[in-house]
């Protein structure tokens, strides 16, 4: 950010969050569990295997045929 930017300002407003960005990393660590392993059985491919780890629910609905 340059010296006449105001707290306000986008550029401003991102540098000061990228500054926090590891504080806030941190916070949420301890906030959070660790992330759990998907079941071997769990449908949905990676990266739903990914979301539920991090705490999300995925809901497989398979395609219908035409």
């Amino acid at each position: 950010a340059v010296g006449w930017e105001e707290p306000g300002w986008t550029g401003r407003w991102l540098a000061d969050t990228a500054g926090r960005e590891d504080a806030f990393q941190e916070a949420m660590g301890r906030l959070t569990d660790p992330p759990r392993p998907a079941p071997p059985d769990a449908p949905g491919g990676e990266l739903a295997a990914l979301l539920r780890a991090f705490g999300f629910t995925v809901l497989h609905f398979p395609e219908e045929a035409p």
